[in-house]
């Protein structure tokens, strides 16, 4: 990590209680439909930088969750997934879930991601995430996920057998980082306490201890809830990128329970608006700084070359059929083509559709003697954060 004594002292529980000092989702864009493999992925942090002190703060850490499937391996001397499936999987008969989207092409009956674009959800194509699979690459059904959470309420013993003992659960759903609880947050739902055990977020509802936790993925978000003193397990996946499932939760167990809370479904709907135009209003406001009718500074050939980072590796801005062309060696589903934008910045025009992102530009920066020597980019989203690539140009 970022200091030889943080990645001495980090244990698995910093690790999957998010507290090592990483911000959230930082490091994400070195993974993001890249072909490295798990121990390239993690070999990366040590070049992130520190969001808080060290067991001090939380920072959501897919990078983290990457590194326990890989002590997994090392200690089972199986792959993580292959662990699962036969510790989980196989004893539970998830016979519909598995760890890589390679795995859909000889499946029926499966759901395509979507996306909003323009104002209309539309399909956009299943993203191989083997990489960082240990983080988010379980793709299951609501019948497999029920048979999870059954044996979660059942302490880990499903029939005679003992998956994990009621102690490990006990450890797992204890707050290893506690949050402070506002006042508005606690009259809000009624919450005293909020935390993060080991993989699993820990709050309060109508007095009773809560359970949690939830996914996304391209075109897919996920919640999994369980209340253990009223025996309650929720799933909900839904194949589109909207909060439905945050605030559908909330109003099944006001139905459980007997007492509604509030209209959780009218709430949903104005937090998922407040959302997406703050999104969208990001863009805008970057589209507005725009200055028209600029030319750049330096001639094209300038910018054309290799541009590294000791994070993240090469990135080349090359001449292809007479457009300037912006490409990922290592993530080639990245690759797009450069539009002038205003001075020496470009606007970035994707080959693909990206579920995280759309709009976005990078800018080429010179030194002090007037040559480019490295590029920034500014691409607006809530999780790939492509500003942590510093790359300066090499050749």
């Amino acid at each position: 990590l970022y200091s030889d004594y943080v990645s001495n002292k980090t244990n698995l529980r910093d690790v999957l209680s998010h507290r090592t000092g990483l911000g959230t989702f930082s490091g994400d864009v070195i993974w993001y439909k890249s072909d490295l493999s798990p121990k390239e992925i993690i070999m990366s942090a040590s070049h992130l930088e520190q969001a808080y002190s060290f067991r001090n703060g939380y920072g959501y850490s897919n990078l983290m969750f990457i590194t326990a499937g890989e002590v997994i391996s090392s200690v089972t001397g199986k792959p993580w997934y292959q662990y699962v499936k036969s510790t989980f999987f196989e004893p539970l008969d998830m016979n519909r879930t598995v760890t890589s989207t390679n795995q859909l092409k000889s499946m029926r009956n499966v759901a395509s991601p979507h996306k909003t674009i323009n104002g209309k959800v539309v399909p956009i194509d299943w993203v191989n995430w083997d990489g960082m699979s240990a983080a988010g690459g379980i793709i299951s059904s609501v019948h497999d996920m029920s048979l999870w959470l059954k044996l979660q309420l059942n302490h880990g013993i499903i029939d005679r057998d003992t998956i994990f003992t009621e102690t490990a659960q006990n450890i797992m759903w204890t707050p290893h980082n506690n949050f402070t609880v506002s006042k508005s947050e606690s009259e809000f739902y009624g919450r005293n306490f909020s935390g993060y055990g080991l993989g699993w977020g820990l709050n309060e509802y109508q007095n009773r201890k809560v359970v949690t936790h939830s996914g996304g993925y391209d075109g897919m978000f996920s919640r999994v809830t369980l209340v253990p003193s009223e025996n309650l397990g929720i799933v909900i996946l839904t194949n589109s990128m909207t909060s439905i499932g945050s605030w559908l939760v909330y109003d099944i167990m006001d139905a459980y329970f007997g007492k509604s809370m509030r209209n959780w479904n009218k709430f949903g709907l104005i937090s998922q608006e407040k959302g997406d135009n703050a999104f969208n209003q990001r863009i805008d406001d970057q589209i507005a700084k725009r200055i028209k009718n600029t030319k750049p500074n330096y001639p094209t050939s300038d910018y054309i070359g290799e541009y590294y980072s000791d994070f993240y590796g090469t990135i080349k801005v090359e001449m292809q059929k007479g457009k300037l062309r912006l490409t990922f060696p290592r993530a080639k589903k990245l690759n797009a083509t450069l539009e002038h934008w205003h001075y020496d910045t470009y606007q970035i025009n994707w080959d693909e559709v990206h579920a995280w992102f759309s709009f976005g530009t990078v800018q080429f920066i010179a030194d002090n003697q007037g040559k480019v020597n490295r590029i920034r980019f500014d691409i607006p989203n809530d999780d790939i954060f492509f500003e942590e690539i510093r790359a300066q140009k090499v050749k």
